[in-house]
């Protein structure tokens, strides 16, 4: 699994709650180290006096590729195999990975169409799912929806004295800056709190409008996918602007269906969804002006076999045909 958000720990522990013996492949897998006293000095040469700007590059991904190929080989063989972004895998990683496992099932939670990588490697599984659907009908893939984690944890908590809350938290796009800013205004005169947190990267710092800098929280790092949790538990409304490239649902989505919190999306694909219901996810897209009346109307329960269907439980017992 990439390193994103930390996402990794949760569905480590929710598959040991499961029953299974886990181990965890990262990429990348650990900090860059030298392998040897010669290494650094091989690295000097090269870009000094041969320009050559990749060689470390080079090196890291060498670094990268022998602790993952020697963490599979440690306990192998494996009855089942689960990849999220084999893009992020060198082929000779998920190679190695196909010769130890009995059934290797990948999952990618991105658009296809910016993951060219994906394509070279899908031959390696047993099966592939992605979460797009148009992708699973373009290329005649597996389609599975995200999750909701279900291993045991403390009920969540009401919103603190009753107050309005609302929460966002995000990697900064610049497709969605427009759609973010406009509802952040008109949030700030609804509801009692309104927390908008976004994680920006280097090479995305100096594209932050002056709006978002001076009215949100702007993180460096990602916040870990447990803490985000916390916070989605403690809010009242969760809201979710999706990339524009996407039509799947992304895990805001979930996080609603399982704490039975109000959603306001901009994904237009969601009113067609199985768990849809007006009184608990409103279409952004329809405006702001039905929103006092959405927040007025009480939650309605679903089904619990239906909720139960998008646990992380019933999620992996389909990517691995049990």
């Amino acid at each position: 699994m990439p390193k994103d958000y930390q996402l990794y720990t949760l569905v480590v522990k929710n598959l040991e709650y499961l029953g299974y013996e886990v181990t965890l492949v990262l990429t990348p897998f650990d900090r860059f180290r030298y392998a040897n006293f010669w290494e650094p000095i091989h690295h000097f040469i090269r870009k000094v006096c041969f320009n050559d700007r990749e060689v470390k590059a080079h090196l890291m991904r060498r670094f990268n590729k022998d602790r993952q190929l020697t963490a599979i080989q440690a306990h192998a063989p494996y009855d089942y195999g689960l990849v999220f972004r084999c893009d992020f895998f060198d082929p000779d990683v998920l190679q190695q990975a196909r010769k130890s496992v009995e059934t290797l099932v990948a999952y990618h939670y991105d658009g296809l169409g910016v993951s060219p990588g994906v394509f070279e490697r899908i031959p390696f599984f047993d099966r592939f799912f992605v979460f797009d659907p148009s992708d699973a009908r373009q290329y005649d893939l597996g389609y599975a929806t995200n999750f909701y984690f279900d291993y045991p944890e403390p009920a969540a908590a009401p919103s603190p004295d009753g107050k309005s809350t609302i929460y966002y938290l995000a990697s900064f796009h610049e497709s969605r800056n427009e759609q973010v800013v406009a509802f952040h205004r008109y949030a700030k005169e609804v509801f009692d709190l309104v927390t908008f947190e976004m994680v920006v990267s280097r090479k995305d710092r100096k594209k932050i409008p002056r709006y978002i800098k001076e009215n949100m929280i702007i993180h460096r790092d990602q916040i870990p996918f447990e803490q985000h949790l916390e916070r989605i538990k403690h809010s009242s409304v969760i809201l979710d602007f999706s990339i524009s490239a996407h039509r799947g649902y992304s895990f805001r989505v979930f996080e609603a269906l399982k704490y039975k919190k109000k959603l306001i999306t901009t994904n237009p694909h969601i009113i067609r969804a199985e768990f849809y219901h007006p009184h608990n996810i409103y279409l952004l897209d329809q405006g702001t002006a039905g929103i006092p009346e959405f927040l007025r109307k009480p939650y309605v329960d679903l089904p619990q076999e239906l909720v139960a269907k998008y646990s992380f439980s019933q999620w992996v017992n389909r990517m691995f045909a049990i």
